[in-house]
């Protein structure tokens, strides 16, 4: 199965491409540089692309994408989830 990782190049994106790769699938790390995509395609041994180019012939497309919300405090305080202090 091909699959294309969309924004593939984060920490999420690159342990998915790395689990998926090891079990055989055709994996393709898409970003919006094409330099970025392929600098970390190769540090797994997949293909990197430009998005629009990773997800030509995909048979499944993976989003990965932060949000630019913030994320909710903890519950019974106001430290975020990702902070140290939480």
């Amino acid at each position: 199965m091909k699959l294309a990782i969309v924004g593939g190049t984060g920490a999420f994106g690159k342990a998915l491409a790395r689990r998926l790769h090891e079990r055989g699938d055709d994996v393709v790390v898409g970003s919006r540089d094409a330099a970025r995509a392929q600098a970390t395609a190769e540090e797994i041994g997949v293909a990197g692309a430009e998005n629009a180019d990773a997800v030509r012939g995909a048979d499944l497309v993976v989003l990965d994408a932060a949000s630019p919300m913030p994320h909710p405090a903890r519950p019974g305080g106001s430290a975020p989830y990702w902070s140290s202090a939480a």
